[in-house]
């Protein structure tokens, strides 16, 4: 969608310019643009403010990758406290150490987000231009024939190609084989979408287990990865698939492509719909799977490549058709690293805080048009009489039933929308420094450590800096699936960790709250909804050949809780959890949570 020329604004009688809006007008307008404005630059009106992104200081707007860092975490939604002098507004809050009395003290708290892993921040300029120029059109999607309905519609398929885009799925044209699909509230959600548009309830009801010849009909079958969460397994189980789970390389600390390979080989002779589902960054450890090689692997035999980007999609660039690669086979095949299918959490996002769908990208050949879906109701029929319906044939229309979260998907295309801009802004910045460096050769120059040529780049950068600070002032902080031996592994800046305290740990719940009440530092405390990776990484399992097993003392803490209830959850394993991405903290708060860190340790 384009703006429409004819919108325009004028004045009011209270001194607002009215937003004169006719279909057509774009969330990508540039109202929305200053997420990323210097907050001394004043926001024109009119035309000229949508194109004031493009047309204002093309060499970017911000000095240093420090200063455009700070401007976003300026930009979350907080309170307002000017309190000693200080005239920042950030968020405070009471510790419980405050005394109440005679002698008052208040001791206020600065709020330091890290838990964005969980759940991101809202941002204040994307919901001010959600409430000011999109909710005054909000109407039903179902609805098409005003001018509320409409523009309802056309945000939400600006949203959809907004996704589409920066994912690289192809959704329109001639060359079209992707379907974006919202649903839910998460990845959850989007699992079980999955599965409801391959029709595996229904391959699963029709399959024969009887018997063991080459030619019968069997189970599903799914390859899941070691680093799960639970959204992208519990779902899997339940559905009746056959469940084999794919085992870390104790070497290399990645998903076993060996192990997997052979995995695969045992079953080539199976006759039954084979996938391979994995975690494209641990919500545990932040460590990166090579989803290409992954893919490739599975592509070659035979068995569709699904990929779970929950908590990797606030870092990595998606690419649901990357370009294949001649291999080095004498035949000269060629790689497939396509992907059959991504989803991901928006909520985890910056700015998907406050309400968001759940993502399905998907090939539109594996959505079931036969099939009656899970979800049916409104919006999934095509007629309907007092005897029989029939089902819509269009694919996002059939499995998006019900009226959409249509303001979660208008922000879900925003928070995409600002995840490339900020990047654009850094690659500006980026430039201009490189080019301010004394003289030299390009390769020293870009090869010159100081400046991260990329967001990405930034935060893998971040995990080394904090994990090798930590290794030096905190020795009695163990940072889970921190392998100095193995240095070039990627990880996101996603740190779980355990604090010794004599031959023991303390309880990860007591970090937190120590964290919480002394510093303002919001973390987070258990198994992070990845159970069998956390206990194998607190020691709670047995390795048997490619697989492992709850041991003895794992069995016995689950017997624990299932009988003793509220009265034994102190025994559930876990430890404690925070981020500390680019977008949505200052390096100073950086730096206030290592030190932070350190002194609780010791």
């Amino acid at each position: 969608m384009e703006s429409n020329p004819s919108a325009t604004s004028g004045s009011s009688s209270h001194g607002k310019a009215p937003v004169v809006l006719e279909c057509g007008t774009s969330l990508a307008e540039g109202e929305f643009c200053d997420i990323i404005e210097r907050k001394n630059v004043k926001q024109q009106a009119g035309a000229a403010a949508s194109n004031k992104f493009q047309d204002k200081n093309n060499d970017g707007r911000y000095a240093t990758i420090d200063e455009l860092r700070e401007a976003l975490a300026r930009d979350l939604m907080t309170t307002t406290s000017a309190k000693n002098g200080n005239a920042e507004s950030f968020t405070t809050f009471s510790s419980p150490f405050s005394v109440k009395g005679e002698t008052p003290r208040d001791a206020q708290l600065p709020c330091v987000y890290c838990d964005h892993t969980a759940s991101n921040k809202s941002v204040t300029s994307l919901e001010r231009y959600l409430q000011q120029t999109c909710l005054p059109f909000y109407a039903n999607t179902h609805t098409n024939t005003s001018i509320t309905g409409s523009q309802s519609t056309a945000f939400v398929a600006e949203a959809r190609q907004l996704v589409a885009e920066e994912t690289n799925a192809k959704i329109t044209g001639k060359a079209s084989q992707d379907v974006v699909l919202f649903t839910g509230s998460g990845a959850t959600s989007a699992v079980e979408l999955l599965i409801d548009c391959l029709g595996i309830r229904h391959a699963v009801a029709t399959a024969s287990t009887a018997g063991t010849e080459e030619n019968t009909t069997r189970r599903p079958v799914v390859f899941v990865g070691p680093y799960e969460h639970h959204s992208n397994l519990v779902p899997w189980r339940e559905s009746g698939c056959e469940v084999v789970m794919v085992p870390e390389c104790p070497k290399a600390k990645s998903v076993d492509l060996k192990a997997l390979e052979t995995m695969l080989k045992s079953y080539q002779s199976v006759s039954a719909l084979k996938m391979g589902t994995f975690s494209a960054a641990s919500n545990v450890t932040g460590k990166l799977s090579d989803t290409y090689a992954i893919a490739t692997l599975l592509h070659k035999y035979g068995c569709l490549a699904f990929f779970d980007y929950a908590t990797s999609a606030p870092y990595v660039e998606m690419n649901m058709n990357p370009s294949p690669q001649p291999n080095n086979a004498p035949d000269g095949m060629v790689d497939d690293p396509t992907k059959d299918a991504m989803f991901l959490s928006p909520h985890k996002m910056l700015g998907g805080g406050a309400g968001t769908p759940g993502v399905l990208i998907v090939k539109k050949r594996l959505v079931s048009q036969s099939n009656a879906p899970n979800k049916s109701g409104g919006g999934t029929v095509f007629y309907v009489t007092h005897d029989h319906h029939r089902f819509l044939s269009n694919r996002v229309e059939r499995y998006e039933g019900g009226t959409p979260h249509v303001a979660g998907i208008w922000r879900v295309g925003l928070c995409f929308l600002l995840k490339r801009r900020v990047q654009q802004e850094y690659a500006n910045i980026y430039q201009k420094q490189l080019a301010a460096l004394p003289s030299q050769e390009e390769e020293e120059k870009t090869s010159n450590d100081a400046i991260p040529s990329t967001v990405y780049e930034y935060d893998l950068g971040t995990y080394h800096k904090v994990a090798s600070y930590l290794q030096q002032h905190a020795p009695k902080l163990v940072l889970l699936g921190h392998d100095e031996a193995e240095s070039n592994n990627s990880h996101l800046p996603i740190f779980s960790f355990l604090i010794r305290f004599g031959n023991r740990f303390l309880h990860y719940n007591y970090v937190c709250a120590v964290l919480n009440d002394l510093f303002g530092i919001q973390s987070r405390g258990g198994c992070q909804c990845a159970g069998p990776y956390s206990q194998h990484l607190l020691g709670l399992t047995n390795q048997y050949g490619q697989s492992k097993t709850p041991n003895s003392l794992n069995a016995q803490i689950e017997q624990a809780l299932v009988k003793y209830k509220e009265r034994a959850e102190l025994l559930r394993p876990g430890y404690t959890r925070l981020s500390l991405p680019f977008k949505g903290l200052a390096p100073q708060e950086v730096e206030y949570v290592m030190e932070a860190l350190v002194w609780v340790s010791e």
